[in-house]
């Protein structure tokens, strides 16, 4: 009888053994399939009938759907919230008297710049000679 139970411990602890190996094995590969595999696999496999195979497959796509417009809805509130961000912190620049006093002087150089150049471009034109043919007096 201790050897009948020693045999039947040995084989049950190969037994689980093996079908641990094999659970493992069934697992890796359904974590490495998308479900669509997944499924076709299941079908092919004897455990899903033809009904059951189409159902799922429609399942499949509407989960497929709701995820991405999901993703996309979330990406799109998170979008949102960078704009605010940014618009207040505009805000706050724009409010800040130092920020205002150097827009105020950047204006004031830019507009002396321009002022400069067109009385440049007014004095060449002045001092441009008249071509002897184009004289109109």
């Amino acid at each position: 009888m201790i050897v009948d139970f020693q045999v039947f411990r040995i084989t049950k602890q190969n037994t689980n053994s093996e079908l641990d190996k094999i659970a493992q094995e069934i697992r890796d590969t359904f974590t490495q399939k998308s479900l669509y595999s997944l499924i076709d696999f299941l079908f092919e496999s004897g455990v899903l009938n033809e009904d059951l195979k189409k159902n799922l497959h429609a399942y499949r796509v509407i989960r497929n759907k709701i995820l991405h417009d999901l993703v996309t809805q979330i990406f799109s509130q998170k979008f949102e919230l960078e704009i605010e961000e940014a618009c207040k912190l505009g805000n706050k620049i724009l409010s800040d008297t130092r920020f205002t006093e150097m827009i105020e002087a950047i204006d004031t150089i830019e507009e002396g710049i321009l002022k400069r150049s067109l009385q440049k471009i007014d004095l060449a034109s002045k001092e441009t000679p008249v071509n002897e043919g184009e004289k109109h007096e």
